[in-house]
């Protein structure tokens, strides 16, 4: 998650025909490094945690399923860009954190 040059929050979710849309965020406040997220996103969507240097909106996307930070040392997809993105989880929505690479 993201903030664009208007300040307001954003974030990329890849959709069912694995192409990233952008969506605006209406948030709560925090909790830790979470993000609380009141509008913006539905249950099940696949948020991009890492790789969002090269996601951009409109573009063709292979989704992975991002392990959370407290998985076994079991290894994880390599980011697109070496460098794993924030995570925000909203305790409301059951998002799923994606890693996508570009196709």
């Amino acid at each position: 998650m993201t903030h664009d040059p208007t300040g307001q929050a954003t974030a990329l979710v890849v959709g069912p025909d694995n192409k990233v849309a952008l969506h605006t965020l209406q948030l709560r406040g925090t909790s830790g490094n979470q993000w609380i997220v009141e509008n913006g996103l539905d249950d099940g969507d696949r948020v991009i945690v890492a790789g969002l240097q090269k996601a951009q909106p409109g573009a063709l996307v292979q989704a992975v399923e991002a392990q959370p930070a407290d998985a076994a040392a079991a290894p994880s997809p390599a980011p697109v860009t070496g460098e794993p993105g924030p995570t925000a989880q909203s305790p409301k929505l059951a998002s799923r954190a994606i890693v996508a690479r570009a196709n």
